[in-house]
């Protein structure tokens, strides 16, 4: 979401997404000197799909901010086939769609095979864990080559789509005056609740909210009488902002004063003030992280692991200078029984995304060596993946 405009995550069709996405690939497949090559992709995708096979999956509906119409319960992986063919000089195949947090899973877990949980905070947040196919309805199990899986053997990745969390009221106690705007003024009010309370999305706009209730009350700028009104612009106060001042180690808060001097023309914040709102900044982060470390507590103890390894990827989890201490320090506190590790998953979405092609791969390839055609004929190259 970082690299497209708005224009793009609400748009009237889907071709103007998809047409980008491809737009982008080509890019990268010439910045590489591959444009020209048979090209095997791991298509991943962030939201919430029907998945029927490994590459084909209908999209539930949309979060994160985004909205484009005409794409909710049509297949992902053939719109953006249809982009590809559309622009029609590049040769790529998808064979695998697979969810961010599935992807961390795989690449986590290529590190560490101890690796049982996924989690993202980031824009949105997500996690994936790995259950025993004895504790899965046979209903609920893939058909492949027409027949399911009822033998119990095995495990399956779930990918378990928590921010939707709290559709049904279920968290309304923890709910405040605060997350009711942020849901009210969202481009899908009522929906993915939980991930209202913990991403990236939205903990900026949470902050702003919480620093202009505190102007309207004057217990903020109250010694220094300021000329215009701060934090009314919806979505001013970001994210990014909050991490600014949250990280800011210097005595007299230089970084926060010169942010609310640059970004919102407050000249004369007391050290009253810049503490206040430092510490409005700290607690909506602690929230966030807390509640996170709570759910993935209970994830933890479904997998009853002794040890487990949980990869862990998100700008918020990986760039924001307070959250992953408080996360894991709660999470400690709630699994005292388990040794649980978060293992940090660089671009693990995208690497995971590459293994899970890699080994569609070359499982079609052992299936050819299996049914007899041991010739080059039909294989893939693994490498392309």
């Amino acid at each position: 979401a970082e690299y497209m405009g708005g224009d793009v995550m609400t748009a009237d069709r889907p071709e103007i997404l998809f047409d980008f996405l491809v737009e982008t690939m080509c890019e990268f497949l010439e910045e590489i000197n591959a444009k020209d090559k048979q090209i095997y992709l791991g298509f991943t995708f962030s939201f919430g799909c029907h998945q029927t096979s490994i590459n084909r999956g209908t999209l539930i509906r949309w979060t994160k901010g985004f909205k484009v119409a005409g794409v909710e319960g049509k297949d992902v992986v053939e719109l953006l086939e249809a982009a590809i063919e559309r622009r029609g000089d590049m040769n790529i195949k998808v064979v695998a769609l697979v969810n961010d947090t599935v992807g961390t899973l795989a690449a986590s877990a290529m590190m560490e095979p101890e690796t049982a949980i996924s989690c993202i905070v980031g824009t949105g947040t997500n996690t994936a864990y790995m259950e025993k196919l004895e504790n899965i309805a046979a209903t609920s199990l893939p058909q492949l080559n027409g027949t399911t899986n009822t033998t119990g053997s095995g495990s399956m990745c779930i990918n378990v789509e928590w921010g939707g969390l709290g559709n049904n009221g279920c968290l309304n106690f923890i709910r405040t005056a605060i997350d009711y705007t942020v849901d009210r003024t969202s481009v899908n009010p009522g929906r993915h609740i939980f991930e209202k309370f913990i991403s990236g999305m939205y903990l900026g706009e949470i902050t702003r909210l919480l620093l202009l209730r505190l102007v309207d009350i004057e217990a903020l700028f109250v010694n220094h009488p300021i000329d215009h009104k701060p934090f009314t612009q919806r979505g001013s106060f970001t994210t990014v902002h909050n991490g600014i001042i949250c990280g800011d180690s210097t005595d007299s808060l230089h970084l926060t004063r010169n942010l609310l001097r640059v970004e919102f023309g407050l000249n004369d914040a007391s050290k009253y003030d810049l503490d206040l709102i430092r510490r409005v900044c700290e607690l909506v982060v602690r929230r966030s992280a807390r509640l996170c470390a709570a759910a993935l507590a209970s994830i933890v103890t479904k997998v009853n692991k002794r040890r487990v390894v949980i990869g862990v990827d998100g700008a918020v989890y990986r760039l924001h200078p307070t959250f992953s201490d408080v996360m894991v320090a709660t999470l400690e506190d709630l699994t005292p029984q388990f040794r649980v590790r978060l293992r940090l998953s660089d671009d693990g979405s995208g690497k995971g995304a590459a293994l899970v092609a890699a080994a569609v791969v070359k499982g079609y390839n052992a299936v050819l060596e299996q049914n007899g055609e041991r010739s080059n004929t039909g294989r893939i190259d693994v490498e392309k993946a």
